[in-house]
């Protein structure tokens, strides 16, 4: 009788082991599982035509206060495969504020006919990041 308890014991001892062992598997978390990246659009200076420039300096004079006064400068092209249009027009344009003042050289980007600039820190840095973006291109050849 001895040895049956003995039995016993070992036995309701690996059968606790196991069971133990069994239930702390069930709690381990799944992995999760995420979505790869995708990769970023290879960006790159890029000739821009006269018909391109000239689009880009309208959509950037319809939003300055006084449109008579710009000066542009620094104008390029950047391809984006991310933009409905392919490419972005960046550069710089000085023009009169509200008080007749020249304003200094202030950034801006146009794409798909939509032009944005910043001035004087009026803007969020969603709108200085996407000049970034736009206008930075990420190849060696620039």
């Amino acid at each position: 009788m001895e040895e049956n308890l003995k039995n016993s014991v070992i036995l309701l001892a690996l059968i606790l082991t196991v069971a133990t062992g069994c239930a702390s598997n069930s709690k381990l978390e799944k992995p999760k599982v995420t979505k790869p990246a995708e990769p970023e659009p290879i960006k790159m200076r890029i000739e821009l035509t006269d018909k391109q420039i000239n689009a880009a300096k309208n959509a950037v004079l319809e939003k300055l206060k006084d449109p008579e006064s710009a000066r542009f400068s620094g104008i390029y092209g950047v391809s984006n495969d991310s933009l409905q249009s392919g490419y972005a027009v960046c550069g710089f344009v000085n023009s009169k504020n509200s008080y007749g003042g020249y304003a200094g050289k202030t950034p801006f980007s146009v794409s798909n006919n939509t032009a944005i600039i910043l001035s004087n820190g009026k803007f969020s840095g969603i709108e200085r990041s996407v000049i970034k973006d736009f206008c930075t291109s990420n190849t060696a050849a620039q």
